[in-house]
């Protein structure tokens, strides 16, 4: 069974079913049990990009701390990454709810490494700037059947991330 992710006419931050629980209880289920929280965490990053976008809109983004600039980028790749979706294309137009799951672990271990390397004094230019980015954004073209792929690419983003903070702790000697 294949789902569409989004439909751009939606507004993402509102919910039109009255049936959320009940659906949060059927993926948890049948996708895994961490699905519902991995929904709710990315709905919260999404509510809470649309507050930090007023604070931009007046006075900037630079205004704004490391931590919430990363709450922004990584807002920005639920929309674009995840739920925005390529209708002309054959492996984007539709994917499992397995593959959904994948995707939204993957950006949502994304954040907590960034703030984990935040904390380490990284630069967010710095995670903003990795080579691994480019292949998350591209893990929507990831086929079904391959879906393995996933978890190499979550180790080589650790990795990626091990290095950038180790190479940090060398700076900072």
């Amino acid at each position: 069974m294949s789902y569409a992710r989004h439909f751009p006419a939606i507004n993402w931050l509102k919910s039109y079913s009255l049936y959320q629980e009940k659906m949060d209880d059927y993926f948890c289920e049948a996708v895994h049990p961490q699905f519902a929280a991995h929904r709710q965490q990315a709905m919260a990053l999404l509510t809470e990009e649309q507050s930090l976008q007023e604070i931009v809109r007046l006075v900037g983004k630079d205004a704004l701390s490391p931590v919430d600039q990363l709450k922004l980028f990584t807002a920005k790749s639920l929309r674009e990454d995840f739920l925005q979706q390529n209708a002309f294309d054959d492996v984007d137009t539709y994917c499992s709810a397995q593959k959904q799951f994948a995707m939204l672990t993957m950006i949502l271990a994304f954040h907590e490494k960034a703030k984990e390397a935040l904390e380490h004094g990284v630069y967010l230019r710095e995670i903003e700037s990795m080579p691994i980015r480019q292949r998350i954004v591209r893990m929507r073209q990831i086929p079904e059947d391959k879906l393995d792929e996933m978890d190499s690419l979550r180790q080589e983003m650790t990795a990626a991330f091990q290095t950038l903070m180790q190479e940090q702790e060398v700076v900072n000697d």
